[in-house]
């Protein structure tokens, strides 16, 4: 009867351990449920892939650019803004968001990077072609970069 009780505990406490944790797809490591979010709020599949490794996805991607795909095969949607705020770490979240701002700065055709190694200014010319940064209606803009 004792053994009988046993096997039963131990049942009971294995599928109560299945409900709150989850076997991420990736590292195969078992986490609590609260890590699996969903990738973005258009992705049509279930998330099984823990957020630990979804930062990481996110970190690796950014050494080739911004435009970040969800990390499931087939799906084609991108991650936007807000979905990389909320899933990636804080440091990855804020070198993306430099990038992003970089790449912003460097689509219009009006703003110039300062020429001088490793300044990090830039400014916005008005008149187009000029690149002297004493201009009088140029907007200087301090980069913290």
């Amino acid at each position: 009867m004792e053994s009988s009780l046993n096997y039963y505990n131990n049942s009971f406490r294995r599928t109560l351990n299945n409900r709150s944790s989850k076997e991420c797809q990736i590292c195969y490591e078992s986490h609590p449920r609260s890590l699996f979010l969903e990738i973005t709020a258009n992705c049509k599949h279930r998330s099984n892939v823990c957020k630990l490794c979804v930062d990481k996805h996110i970190s690796t991607r950014l050494n080739s650019g911004i435009e970040i795909n969800c990390l499931f095969d087939g799906c084609r949607q991108i991650l936007q803004h807000d979905d990389i705020k909320r899933l990636a770490s804080k440091e990855t979240f804020e070198r993306f968001d430099t990038l992003s701002f970089r790449q912003a700065l460097n689509e219009m055709p009006e703003f110039r990077w300062c020429k001088s190694s490793g300044c990090g200014y830039g400014q916005i010319h008005f008149e187009r072609g000029n690149n002297d940064f004493k201009k009088k209606n140029s907007i200087f803009l301090s980069l913290t970069i």
